[in-house]
């Protein structure tokens, strides 16, 4: 108020006595002057050159989406658009309209906050990039838009990584040429790089850490301050960042907080020189660190909301990997290749998981520093990089830091951090002790020669041992090493005694110039990756390089031609017809596209961005028990043997019509892949209806026991189940209407076996060993299989429609990778060590009878040998299908209502039965008939059911995550108790200062 006041004052002067504005105006200008000083200019151009760095290092995908002359369309493909495009844009539409919760429109539906929290579902930035998009228009776009918006995104986080480190740095007093140094080895070092435009959520990770270490310098600085109401609010700040960090992502919240407790345990220690007594200081080194781990718990617990359900998804997915096998000290040959993994560039470990730094050469005269005469916090950050880098060395620290599961380098971003925290120490220390000499610089220079001769050497040697894979040096190489020698010759300079301060002054600058030149020249999609046209670096892949329209590859191969689209476009708008329910078969999961793209295309989930109900899926979290019912139970074989692939429905009769796949979208033939029921749809070509399919809703008037259903063959599964409930025992057992629908059950006869024997079975290029065959099918043998080897089993004459299943258990007796053939159908199966490989050795392969001519079952095998047992092959007619489907059909809900996690019909059953639901079974699904609570039950082993009297009913299911609702809670009352803490603690400190 004094303020306006005193703005009405001189206004009034002014317009009494003009004179009186030549004073204003001066008063103007100092206030200007105190705004514009030179500190705050300096400090914005560092911050313009951070900017002008993040925009470089992107060098690659910047023209494409600006209108500049770069006419192929670069992104970073393989999982990349596999997984992440599809998923930014999925989750937002959900959003857009209403749903955060649960989605049919992937798996076969699925909790969209629970399970997706692994990508983006927690993050704060997602979130922020989703109300900035929704302003423009773009949120939920299509695949360009999402990737234009990506790139944007990447830059701005990138930016705000490097600028919370430049922030630290200046915090620390360092000055700030150091600092940019410091923020550009961390903001772009490979790491942040090779993820930006592919894993993009993982470099979230990346911005906490320096947050981290602000808010704890703000505390630490008040350990020693007295007694007011800063210090008393001091752990504040970082109690919020660390409760943000543990939200963002819960997977890299566990690796931070690996380094969290590291950096406390070093940077917690009181040194000796300043407390009474050993004892003393190790007493208050406890006392600090149990502090700090009562600010994670407070952290805990604000972000339980997002932290404790992410978790509970990542238990409950289907991620089943083999045992890792490692040594607990890497190779001898992995350290022959450390220079080029810490110095130089064009380094890659396993798909995106980089393994090259490109660190400044200067660090290595970090080594030649006096650490008895260097200040403490030299001391202790030099061991901080000591342990990150060590650990780095050790497979065991990154298999831990991936679950335990194979060693992974996600976790090295805090490697990369605790070296580009040490560089402005090392560097004042370099130049205080003068380590730059002649000598160290010659030593340095030698190193690098040796390195570069020996090179090809090492990395042949290494590449047998471990996965890694490096980039031939070129002229761009030599350039980025001379540039770091340059460096390293001022640093020298600097060092001399009576420069002048001219001089002086510009030796930081220069040296800066030189590590940034050499640090743009290593990035793998930076300034030279765009002059040289080397745009396919580290998983990068360019649409439209052949001369091709770039726009009309991105059409075919993220949205599909004309007719794909509108197909796409005919389902999409079932999806607003909550009267109506279904889910398609996106036919087309993999493909190489046209010969002349030159890459593989990977997009099982571009369903997503077409706004379909699909149930094909490529996806890291999707649900445990419906992932092994599929899998497992059913054992429906997917052309890839991965804990990843969600897909492969194909024509199981069972699974493809109870699910309710109403549609099969097929890009790649003219007519559909199964016989039961698919007709081409009026109003497009590429559609198939099933008239088969049953929807959301089952009708069962029987049931039988699982453990009656356990002896079942596949094939016998399949033909039951269109034809009777299954339930536990327990169920049974427990419920009256279900113990009744148990008596007299009975099943239709429409399977047989087919008889496989030495006289119906052929095998070429392949011979047998300690054979068995029994009851009509091949026990056990070893089969050596030759080239062009085939396992041919005869078929009796048939016509009438149906399936032959095929089914047998294989081992490959050496573990290697294998593809087998049958019947044409490719599938491929990982080795036995295969970071990927589902833990199943059993096959279950279906094939169309009754309308082509099919005189065998063909198997071709690779080289190799197999242990193979339990081969049989059956028939399964469809003769009875007609009945079955009108039987599940007999009481359907009716009016019924399916959006999102609610769905609502009545149903009037004459006789009592069981409704089975094809809704995955969840206790987060509750359940009302008639207004009043109604239990429910796994039927099938996946489906929801309820049991029914006759009569007339009005059922409604709604989804609630329970975890969330609980996390929710806990999140709400720990920020209350927080809230009402500090409110005491203020009205304390008033009250103690008014009495004062």
């Amino acid at each position: 108020m004094k303020t306006n006041f005193s703005a009405k004052r001189r206004c009034a002067a002014l317009i009494t006595d003009p004179s009186n504005g030549s004073d204003l105006m001066n008063q103007s200008r100092n206030a200007l002057r105190g705004i514009i000083t030179p500190e705050r200019l300096k400090t914005t151009g560092c911050i313009a050159l951070l900017i002008a760095l993040a925009c470089a290092t992107h060098a690659v995908f910047l023209p494409q989406f600006f209108g500049m002359p770069f006419d192929p369309f670069t992104y970073y493909g393989g999982d990349a658009t596999a997984q992440m495009v599809g998923a930014v844009s999925f989750l937002e539409r959900s959003i857009l309209d209403g749903n955060l919760f649960w989605s049919w429109e992937y798996g076969l539906g699925g909790d969209l906050y629970e399970q997706f929290s692994y990508y983006y579902s927690t993050s704060p930035f997602f979130y922020l990039m989703f109300f900035v998009k929704l302003l423009f228009g773009a949120a939920g776009g299509s695949f360009e838009s999402a990737q234009e918006w990506r790139l944007i995104g990447s830059i701005v986080k990138q930016v705000l990584c490097m600028s919370l480190m430049f922030a630290l740095m200046r915090q620390e007093g360092k000055r700030r040429t150091w600092a940019v140094l410091a923020a550009a080895t961390y903001g772009c070092s490979a790491w942040y790089i090779d993820n930006s435009f592919a894993f993009d959520f993982m470099t979230d990770a990346m911005i906490w850490l320096p947050a981290i270490v602000m808010t704890f310098n703000v505390l630490k600085r008040n350990w020693h301050a007295p007694e007011n109401a800063k210090r008393t609010f001091s752990w504040i700040p970082l109690c919020l960042v660390m409760a943000l960090c543990l939200a963002n992502n819960f997977y890299f919240a566990y690796i931070s907080l690996f380094f969290c407790i590291v950096f406390a345990l070093i940077f917690s220690y009181e040194p000796l020189a300043a407390a009474k007594s050993r004892k003393d200081a190790l007493a208050t080194w406890a006392k600090r660190i149990a502090a700090l781990a009562g600010i994670v718990v407070v952290a805990l617990g604000l972000a339980a909301v997002a932290f404790f359900p992410s978790v509970l998804a990542f238990l409950g997915a289907d991620r089943a990997q083999v045992t890792p096998t490692f040594s607990f000290f890497a190779p001898l040959e992995f350290f022959g290749i450390v220079p080029e993994a810490l110095f130089f560039k064009g380094g890659s470990y396993f798909a995106t998981d980089s393994q090259t730094y490109a660190f400044p050469l200067f660090i290595l005269l970090a080594l030649l520093i006096d650490y008895r005469k260097a200040p403490s916090m030299v001391r202790r950050k030099s061991l901080l990089a000591a342990i990150m880098i060590a650990a780095w060395m050790i497979p065991l620290v990154s298999s831990a830091m991936n679950g335990f599961s194979y060693p992974s380098n996600r976790w090295c971003y805090l490697v990369v951090f605790a070296v580009a925290y040490a560089i402005p120490d090392w560097l004042d220390a370099i130049v205080a002790q003068k380590t730059a000499k002649p000598a160290a610089i010659i030593g340095i220079a030698a190193f690098v020669a040796l390195c570069w001769f020996t090179h090809d050497l090492r990395v042949e040697a290494a590449s047998s041992v471990v996965d890694y894979s490096f980039a031939d040096l070129g002229k761009s190489d030599a350039l980025m090493l001379l540039l770091q020698l340059a460096a390293i010759a001022l640093l020298f300079v600097a060092a001399r005694d009576g420069l002048r301060a001219q001089t002086r002054r510009l030796m930081g600058p220069s040296i800066a110039a030189s590590l940034l030149a050499a640090l743009l020249i290593a990035m793998p999609f930076g300034p030279y990756s765009l002059a040289s046209g080397y745009r396919d670096s580290s998983g990068a892949e360019t649409i439209g390089a052949a001369g091709s329209d770039p726009s009309a590859d991105l059409q075919e191969l993220f949205e599909g031609d004309g007719q794909t689209c509108e197909a796409y476009a005919l389902l999409s708008d079932k999806t607003d017809d909550h009267r109506a329910f279904f889910r398609s078969i996106d036919e087309e999961t993999v493909t190489d596209g046209r010969d002349e793209l030159g890459h593989l295309a990977r997009y099982e989930n571009r369903s997503w961005l077409m706004g379909t109900y699909p149930v094909s899926v490529y996806n890291s979290l999707i649900g445990k028990d419906v992932s092994q019912w599929l899998k497992l139970d059913q054992h429906v074989s997917s052309t890839s043997l991965s804990a990843s692939h969600y897909r492969g429905f194909d024509h199981r009769l069972f699974v493809e019509n109870a699910w309710g796949v109403q549609y099969k979208f097929n890009t790649r033939a003219n007519e559909a892949s199964n016989l039961y029921g698919y007709r081409v749809a009026e109003t497009d070509p590429l559609i198939y209806e099933n008239e088969y399919a049953l929807g959301i809703d089952l009708w069962y008037d029987s049931c039988l026991p699982q453990s009656a259903a356990d002896a079942w063959t596949y094939a016998h599964k399949d033909a039951a189940l269109m034809q009777t409930a299954v339930l536990d025992d327990e169920t049974i057992a427990g419920n009256s209407t279900a113990r009744a629908l148990a008596d007299g059950a009975a099943l239709d006869d429409t399977v047989h076996a087919i008889e496989v024997t030495p006289d119906t079975a052929s095998f070429d290029n392949c011979t047998l060993e300690n054979e068995v065959f029994e009851n009509g099918a091949l026990t056990q043998t070893t089969v050596t299989a030759g080239e062009n080897a085939r396992i041919s089993i005869a078929l009796p004459e048939q016509t009438e429609p149906g399936e032959y299943l095929l089914e047998f258990t294989a081992v490959n007796a050496e573990g290697t990778s294998w593809t087998m053939v049958a019947n044409g159908e490719e599938f491929w199966t990982g080795s036995s060590s295969h970071r990927w490989k589902y833990p199943t050795e059993e096959y279950v392969l279906c094939f169309p009878a009754g309308t082509t001519t099919l005189q065998t079952l063909d198997l071709e095998l690779e080289a190799g040998t197999y242990q193979i047992s339990n081969l049989r092959a059956e028939f399964d007619s469809y003769r009875n299908l007609d009945a079955w489907t009108a039987a599940r059909n007999a009481c359907n809900l009716e009016n019924l209502t399916v959006d999102g996690g609610y769905v609502r019909g009545t149903a009037h059953p004459d006789s009592a039965g069981i409704l089975a639901l094809s809704i995955p079974y969840s206790d987060n699904w509750t359940c009302t008939v008639n207004g009043e609570a109604y239990e429910t039950f796994a039927v099938n082993g996946v489906f929801t059911g309820i049991a029914l009297e006759p009569g007339a009913y009005e059922i409604e299911l709604r989804y609630t995550n329970k975890a969330f609702v609980l996390s929710a809670g806990i999140s709400l009352a720990t920020a209350l108790a927080l809230t009402a803490w500090a409110g005491v603690a203020l009205a304390r400190r008033r009250k103690k200062n008014y009495a004062a």
